[in-house]
């Protein structure tokens, strides 16, 4: 993404946001810093999140067909619970005065 097409969007280009941070930071070395230092930050940051990945059974990867099926399901229950909601407006406005 462009430097104006960041800042019409309200963010900074990774350079100038971490081009100020100190090393030994994940940020500097996504600016572009490969001191030991950053790099340690980056391999530290890499490790936990792998770490987390593993150890929370909720970012598992699913099959395309099942997550479809899934929010096929989401979607019709959704439109039932609108479908519902509405008959309810509606019965309550045949019952106001």
């Amino acid at each position: 993404m462009s430097g104006a097409a960041l800042h019409a969007r309200g963010l900074r280009p990774i350079a100038e946001l971490g081009g100020s941070r100190p090393h030994g930071t994940r940020l500097r070395y996504l600016a572009g810093c490969k001191c030991f230092h950053c790099r340690r930050a980056n391999s530290d940051y890499e490790r936990e999140r792998q770490a987390a990945r593993l150890a929370d059974p909720t970012t598992r990867v699913i099959r395309v067909q099942h997550a479809r099926e899934w929010n096929h399901e989401l979607l019709w229950n959704l439109r039932h619970v609108s479908n519902i909601k509405r008959s309810l407006r509606e019965s309550l406005q045949e019952v106001k005065p």
